[in-house]
């Protein structure tokens, strides 16, 4: 059974788009049961650690640790949500990351962009930034420097990436 939250969170009530979000507390697995509609867009920030030391914390074991929701899971409830032109965006650590692209082509899934994100220039990457669509193409790939070196100053693009989503920048 579907669970709506009427109250928004505070990260989502303090949006510019406010008016248009939706919350659902239950998982992806069970949201893609039985699908009402198809979305244009996903977007997934999910556990990334598939193995190693749990911590005590099972809140931070549960949003850290595919546990939950393996990859593979995520996968197949995407496919069953994404409108055939629409995009799956996904957030993972590097190595992750280039595992996931993997997994995600025999789920039918083609990566199509790919952001490194870089915490300092000349550092190693960080993250990728990635979206997946179900058409093949060779994949648009840039970078993301996150901030300057020296004293804490975000970069003009991670400002200007980030402005919408931050209360404070």
């Amino acid at each position: 059974m579907t669970k709506l939250i009427r109250k928004l969170p505070r990260t989502c009530k303090n949006a510019p788009w406010a008016d248009r979000l939706t919350v659902f507390h239950q998982s992806i697995q069970e949201f893609a049961e039985t699908p009402q509609q198809e979305y244009d867009l996903i977007v997934s920030n999910p556990p990334f650690f598939t193995g190693g030391t749990f911590s005590f914390n099972q809140d931070r074991n549960s949003v850290r640790h595919t546990v939950k929701l393996p990859h593979g899971d995520m996968l197949r409830a995407v496919q069953k949500l994404l409108a055939k032109t629409g995009k799956f965006c996904v957030i993972l650590p590097f190595v992750e990351g280039l595992r996931f692209q993997e997994l995600a082509t025999s789920y039918h899934f083609y990566c199509t962009r790919v952001t490194e994100v870089l915490t300092i220039a000349n550092k190693p990457v960080e993250r990728l930034l990635m979206q997946f669509e179900l058409e093949s193409c060779s994949p648009q790939r840039d970078q993301l420097i996150v901030r300057q070196e020296g004293p804490i100053e975000w970069t003009e693009a991670y400002q200007n990436l980030t402005r919408a989503f931050y209360l404070k920048m």
